[in-house]
Order: structure tokens, then C-alpha cells, then sequence
């Protein structure tokens, strides 16, 4: 996962592009535009889904850094001061 900030609509908050692709399995490479940093981890996995075309979210692991991140984290929590 690779996120870079981005300047949002007025009002409505910080958000960032999110670039998704996998390390191996079926040959994923996503592009989420304008996320919000309060969105969760669980979120994400379940936008990937939806776009892979993936039953659920239980085979999905997102990494930032070589690490796993948790469902109840937020893209802020997880990348910190990595984009900014």
C-alpha cells in the first residue's frame, strides 16, 4: 500500500491516494483516489474486493512498509508521517 497526501474538496477534510497492488496471486494493481485518513484499514480491504471482484475480505492482507496493518487502524494511524 503506498498512499500520498492530497488537498480535498473544502470542508471536508484530508485525503489521500492510494495505490494497491499485490505482492503475488492474481495480478492486482488498484488505484483509490480521495480517501479520507479516517478511513479504516477494514474499508480499503473491502473497496479492493469490490474492484478485484473478490468475495470477501478474508484473503486480503494489506501491508504499508513490510508490515500488516490492522482492520480497526485508519490510513492516518497506519501511515503517519510517511506521505506528508
Amino acid at each position: 500500500m503506498r498512499a500520498q497526501e492530497r488537498q480535498s474538496a473544502p470542508g471536508s477534510g484530508p485525503s489521500t491516494d492510494i495505490h494497491i497492488k499485490s505482492s503475488r496471486g492474481p495480478p492486482i494493481n488498484i488505484q483509490l483516489s480521495l480517501q479520507s485518513l479516517s478511513t479504516s484499514i477494514l474499508e480499503l480491504k473491502q473497496k479492493v474486493a469490490v474492484e478485484a471482484g473478490l468475495d470477501g475480505t478474508d484473503k486480503i492482507r494489506l501491508l504499508h512498509n513490510k508490515k500488516p496493518c490492522s482492520d480497526s487502524k485508519s490510513i492516518k494511524e497506519v501511515i503517519g508521517d510517511d506521505a506528508i
